[in-house]
C-alpha cells in the first residue's frame, strides 16, 4: 500500500510511540512498538518504520503466519517532489489491522501537516476528510475488531510485495 501526501507545514511534534498508539488505536499504556528511526527522524526528516508486536496483547496472534506477524507502516520523504511524504507498507494487500494503521497514519499526517493525499492508482489529490470518508469503515474499527478480522484473513491472504515501479517514491 502506498500514498503520497503533499504537505504545507513542516513541523511534526509527535513521538513515534504516541503516533503508534493513535494509528493502531491502542488503549493500553504499555504498548511495545518496534521501530527503525525514532522521534528525531520522524520530527526532523519525516522518516520512520514502525510495527507492533500483537502477541503481548492478543493470544491468538500466534496463529498468524510469519509473513503477516510484523508488517510495518513506513514514512519517508518523497524523492521526486519537495514537500511530499510517502506512506507505505510492505504489501499491496494487507491485513485489516495494517490497513487500519496505514489509513490512520495517512489521515493523521495530512491533517497535522495541512496536506492533501494521492493514493496508489489515482491521479487525484484529495483532502484528509475525503480520505477518511472513503476508508471510514476500516479506520473506525477498534483494535480488537481489526485483530479478529486479521487473524481470519491471515489464514488465506497471499502476500503480494509492493512494487516500487508502480508508484514512484
Amino acid at each position: 500500500m502506498k500514498a503520497l501526501i503533499r504537505i504545507k507545514k513542516n513541523k511534526l511534534n509527535i513521538g513515534y510511540q504516541q503516533l503508534a498508539k493513535i494509528i493502531w488505536q491502542v488503549p493500553q499504556d504499555k504498548f511495545f512498538v518496534s521501530h527503525i528511526g525514532g522521534d528525531e527522524t520522524l520530527q526532523k526528516e519525516y522518516w520512520l518504520k514502525i510495527w507492533p508486536d500483537f502477541t503481548d496483547l492478543f493470544v491468538d496472534w500466534c496463529k498468524v503466519p510469519f509473513i503477516w506477524g510484523a508488517t510495518p507502516v513506513c514514512i519517508a520523504p518523497g524523492k521526486e517532489a519537495k514537500n511530499t511524504l510517502v506512506v507505505y507498507s510492505d504489501h499491496l494487500n494487507e491485513l485489516t489491522v495494517t490497513k487500519m494503521a496505514f489509513y490512520n497514519l495517512v489521515k493523521y499526517l495530512a491533517k497535522e501537516l495541512d496536506g492533501v493525499i494521492q493514493e496508489r492508482d489515482s491521479d487525484m489529490w484529495i483532502t484528509a476528510e475525503a480520505f477518511m470518508a472513503k476508508h471510514r469503515d476500516i479506520m473506525q474499527l477498534s483494535l480488537d475488531e481489526a485483530i479478529g478480522k486479521s487473524i481470519k484473513e491471515a489464514q488465506t491472504l497471499q502476500a503480494i510485495a509492493e512494487d516500487d515501479e508502480l508508484f514512484l517514491l
